[in-house]
């Protein structure tokens, strides 16, 4: 959600968690309600990493803000350097006055309490896909799906996609019964196994909020 449009968001709930876009939003949707069965948990899509700055500046002046909003959580992926992914989180958190962790998954500061993740969680890089297609590692289809880029790492002179993790979770999810699904859209048709214990340290982190 670009900052334009956050003065159309409606604060209803006493803990918020900001993410990267709706495709995070979604797989958070699902992994929150449908699994978790948590309901006090406000998602709210940034539409772009780059927008935290001002987009903590714009909800921190929102009066249901100030009086209603206890927790604020903030997700993003490591990418290259998870290290300088949670400097980023915290330049936007110091930028707008709020309490900034020492690290990620720790919580500080009170009303609101502030938590970071950085996605997938206690690696030096990667992202929320990488964690997906961890959780999937044992599937069928896996094997077929590492051996077409095999092929294609094979071709002479072919270029291979410059987001591989994006890649093959789109050629993973072409293995599935409704093959045109994003990675929020495959969360919320159940697609990825939230039992598995790839995703622990995320559900620590959402029942620690």
């Amino acid at each position: 959600m670009s900052p334009s449009k956050l003065g159309s968001i409606q604060i209803t709930k006493i803990k918020i968690l900001i993410v990267e876009g709706v495709d995070e939003a979604n797989f958070f949707k699902s992994y929150l309600e449908n699994y978790l069965s948590i309901s006090d948990i406000q998602i709210l899509p940034l539409g772009g990493k780059t927008l935290l700055p001002h987009f903590l500046d714009v909800l921190i002046m929102d009066q249901n803000f100030i009086s209603k909003v206890q927790v604020l959580a903030i997700t993003r992926d490591a990418d290259n350097n998870a290290t300088s992914a949670f400097q980023s989180v915290c330049s936007a958190l110091k930028h707008s006055k709020l309490p900034i962790p020492n690290a990620p998954l720790q919580s500080v500061g009170k009303n609101p309490v502030v938590s970071v993740m950085i996605m997938p969680p206690g690696s030096s890089s990667g992202k929320l896909e990488d964690l997906c297609l961890q959780s999937v590692s044992s599937d069928p289809a896996v094997p077929c799906l590492n051996s077409y880029f095999s092929c294609l790492q094979a071709i002479p002179g072919f270029s291979m996609p410059l987001d591989i993790s994006k890649a093959k979770i789109h050629a993973f999810l072409s293995s599935r019964i409704e093959p045109d699904k994003r990675l929020g859209e495959a969360a919320l048709a159940s697609y990825w196994p939230f039992n598995n214990v790839v995703f622990d340290p995320l559900k620590n982190f959402i029942l620690s909020l």
